[in-house]
């Protein structure tokens, strides 16, 4: 499920697959926190002093992602209610979609890395 608050989400002609075909789409939320799924850890992915470097983070089994706008910051008020913030260290700034990919990637090859594990100690 992809959630998008406010009101500048537009269908982007990138997107050959037509995602929102595939994915459940809500746009135009006042507040993310309203639609998070039962049982899912809110983790905020946030350029912050206290923020766990990505490489070290360990993800939940159901987390619900919450990304910023590329020029705005979450803010204390998102940040408030999110268990987990977690960064990404580079050494430029990357555009939503490049964080999305790496957060989400990060997240499958640990799972990929986990499972291998548990097969090669049988």
């Amino acid at each position: 499920m992809v959630a998008v608050s406010g009101k500048r989400y537009h269908r982007n002609s990138a997107d050959t697959t037509a995602a929102e075909h595939n994915i459940p789409l809500i746009v135009g939320l006042e507040n993310l926190h309203l639609v998070i799924p039962f049982d899912c850890v809110p983790v905020a992915v946030e350029l912050i002093e206290t923020a766990i470097p990505l490489p070290q983070y360990v993800h939940p089994r159901r987390a619900f992602y919450v990304f910023g706008a590329e020029d705005h910051t979450l803010g204390e008020r998102v940040l408030s209610w999110c268990r987990d913030v977690v960064y990404i260290p580079t050494r430029a700034c990357m555009n939503l979609a490049a964080c999305v990919n790496v957060v989400l990637y990060d997240r499958l090859a640990k799972a990929e890395d986990s499972r291998q594990r548990d097969v090669n100690e049988f």
